[in-house]
């Protein structure tokens, strides 16, 4: 008999280090799958084309400058429809303000419908977080789902 012959052809594979390689890539999967759902958000498209024709939305932009004072411009799609300034002695009474000033807004004779569809307000560096939350609040409020906070233009 040849020595080829006496040798066993059966060898084992030590899966010991398969089986951990595997369990750490299912683990990531489900911690990566996980943070991408919660890291999502939904957006919405605020300008550019969508094909059809363009409609005139009302919006209102409010800059708020120095403690209590606030500045409210309303427009309907491009143009400017009225702009004010708003002056209060605490962040309670400037919420009350702004929210009387959104109820003005939707009874003028130009708004078609009556309905703001969205509000962006734009905070100077001097503004409170909590008094710009309060202001976000007092919007939500009055019923505007559609509140966003963009960078502030930086005059005061």
């Amino acid at each position: 008999m040849s020595l080829k012959a006496k040798r066993e052809l059966n060898s084992d594979l030590n899966l010991t280090p398969f089986i951990d390689l595997l369990s750490t890539l299912v683990c990531f999967l489900l911690i990566s799958a996980v943070w991408i759902q919660v890291a999502s958000m939904d957006l919405k498209q605020s300008h550019g084309t969508d094909g059809g024709a363009p409609t005139e939305t009302a919006a209102v932009d409010v800059v708020l400058g120095k403690p209590g004072v606030a500045t409210v411009i309303l427009k309907m799609g491009a143009r400017t429809l009225n702009r004010s300034e708003i002056k209060a002695a605490s962040t309670p009474e400037l919420v009350l303000e702004l929210q009387k000033k959104i109820i003005a807004y939707k009874n003028l004779p130009a708004m078609k419908n009556g309905k703001i569809e969205s509000v962006l307000v734009a905070p100077h560096a001097d503004v409170i977080h909590g008094d710009m939350v309060k202001v976000l609040d007092g919007f939500r409020i009055n019923g505007i789902s559609n509140i966003g906070v963009k960078p502030s233009a930086g005059e005061k």
